[in-house]
């Protein structure tokens, strides 16, 4: 919801390593929280059937990574054990409606540099289209963001890697208070 430190500067097969390394992550992500499935550590993870998904969309897994996900999975998992969403996205569907969204009403061309999300866990699409659609202005719309969230309606969810054995989660642009950048400004 404000300007982050993240580019689209860089090797397109970064891109490319990084886009399957978030679907991984999505599928670990989905089953913690719809499946409250979860692993302890790269190990069981290795021998569940998920590794074999994983591997389809990701094949260049490694222990690592095994380790990442897994720590995503038990992170998400506590964070949201009561919820549950009927859309979990990376590719196509919201990510690109909310793209061309902010693109048109907004005049934000880069997505990242309002919203950093990788993944969105989504309740009732069409309800969230149609709130974000009724903001007037950016900062409505940030207030929208911020309510959807907190009612766990959309949730956009930025990866990072995990070193060591425990992931982190931390909620941000929370407050109302958003300083100006120099790509927008507040209205």
């Amino acid at each position: 919801l404000r300007k982050t430190g993240k580019t689209s500067v860089g090797r397109v097969s970064d891109a490319k390593e990084t886009a399957k390394q978030e679907r991984a992550s999505l599928l670990v992500i989905e089953e913690a929280i719809q499946k409250g499935k979860t692993y302890r550590n790269n190990t069981e993870l290795q021998k569940s059937p998920m590794f074999k998904k994983l591997a389809e969309v990701y094949p260049e897994i490694n222990d690592t990574w095994c380790n990442s996900f897994a720590a995503q999975g038990r992170k998400m998992r506590t964070k949201f054990s009561s919820n549950k969403f009927e859309t979990y996205n990376r590719d196509g569907g919201f990510m690109d409606w909310y793209s061309s969204h902010i693109r048109t009403r907004y005049q934000i061309i880069k997505k990242d540099s309002l919203n950093p999300a990788d993944i969105w866990m989504i309740n009732d699409e069409k309800v969230v289209k149609n709130r974000l659609n009724k903001a007037k202005r950016l900062t409505e719309h940030n207030d929208i963001m911020r309510q959807l969230y907190k009612e766990r309606k959309l949730c956009g969810i930025s990866l990072k890697a995990v070193s060591g054995n425990n992931a982190r989660f931390e909620e941000v642009n929370m407050k109302n208070e958003l300083p100006e950048t120099e790509s927008y400004k507040l209205d």
